[in-house]
């Protein structure tokens, strides 16, 4: 009987390679496996929340990257090496106190924590507009999931003025931190730009 050792196991971190459909660019996000099988031709695929992945390996850094199952399929088998030289290092907290939550947090990378939510990633592109444009939507698509108790509506102006914020310091300063107080200490948005000369 042969023995497969699979590359890959549930719960591990893996970087997903993809390519972008407004700009043929290619992104890398790190998400976590769901499930791993091998099919009859002994070819391996994962599932990490939504979607179905094939290995393709790449030399980048010492990493192993994977790309979309259909984009393995139908295009190259191997990918160039991408560098990466523009990052912002992301995270958030939430300490909802039981006054509001956020929307499809599974989806948006948020994990709960008992208290709320909470998330960290580091997004990458090849130049620093591309980085910064891709964060300011992800900040959008955040604000705008967030859902308020009828009585706590006055908090959306909060974290509206907090978005401003961070939308401003973005193009302007290159580091963030903003939180809130009172109920709500342990709710902040951090961030910071690194470059590669």
């Amino acid at each position: 009987m042969q023995t497969i050792v699979l590359p890959i196991g549930i719960g591990e971190k893996v970087y997903i390679l993809k390519r972008n459909s407004y700009d043929e660019d290619y992104s890398i996000s790190e998400e976590t496996v769901g499930a791993v099988k091998i099919d009859e031709n002994n070819e391996i695929t994962f599932r990490t929340i939504e979607t179905s992945y094939v290995v393709l390996k790449i030399k980048d850094e010492g990493k192993t990257f994977f790309v979309d199952k259909k984009e393995a399929e139908t295009k190259l088998k191997e990918y160039p090496v991408i560098i990466k030289k523009a990052f912002i290092d992301v995270e958030i907290n939430f300490f909802t106190d039981g006054d509001y939550r956020l929307n499809d947090f599974n989806k948006l990378g948020f994990e709960e924590n008992g208290t709320g939510y909470e998330f960290k990633k580091t997004f990458a592109r090849k130049d620093l507009e591309s980085v910064q444009m891709e964060v300011r939507d992800f900040f959008e698509e955040v604000v705008t999931s967030l859902h308020f108790g009828s009585s706590k509506y006055y908090l959306m102006n909060s974290f509206y003025e907090m978005y401003d914020r961070a939308i401003h310091a973005l193009y302007k300063e290159g580091v963030f931190y903003d939180s809130l107080g009172g109920n709500y200490e342990g709710t902040d948005i951090s961030f910071e730009i690194r470059e590669e000369v």
